[in-house]
């Protein structure tokens, strides 16, 4: 399972390892553009959520109460920014480029999580892209390998 993992997300390196002030503060960041998304079309359905806590989960090995205290955190952070430039550019400050990938790939789970891609999801997704400093081809290949991800089931 690691070794799938480290294949779909690329190998992990510790937020502390990159002179973050604390791994909270990424966590919330990375919450926080996947609750935008998840919200995006003016619903948080189900699937959304349970989406966010998988990736969560799963990418920055988080128990279940922890990642409900940082989506929580999140959403707090996100009534209180003027925009996602703010988390994107904590993002950028302590994530290599395979791991702003992975944000991204998370980005791509959470969306196609209710099974629709909406066009203001679509917009949102290349804008992350485009504050997290990716190329569009990495982008496309994120969709698509969450794409093929989703087909396997």
């Amino acid at each position: 399972m690691k070794k799938f993992l480290e294949n779909v997300f690329g190998p992990r390196k510790s937020v502390s390892d990159s002179g973050a002030d604390t791994e909270h503060d990424i966590h919330v960041a990375t919450t926080a553009l996947l609750v935008e998304v998840a919200g995006s079309d003016d619903k948080f359905a189900p699937e959304e959520k349970e989406a966010i806590v998988r990736n969560l989960t799963t990418y920055f090995n988080l128990s279940q109460d922890e990642v409900e205290d940082i989506i929580a955190a999140g959403r707090e952070q996100l009534e209180h920014r003027l925009d996602l430039y703010y988390f994107a550019q904590q993002i950028n400050r302590y994530f290599d480029r395979a791991q702003k990938i992975a944000v991204i790939e998370m980005v791509w789970r959470v969306i196609y999580s209710d099974n629709h891609l909406s066009g203001h999801e679509d917009r949102l997704a290349h804008m992350f892209a485009r504050l997290l400093r990716l190329d569009h081809s990495e982008l496309i290949t994120a969709k698509l390998r969450v794409k093929k991800e989703r087909e396997r089931g």
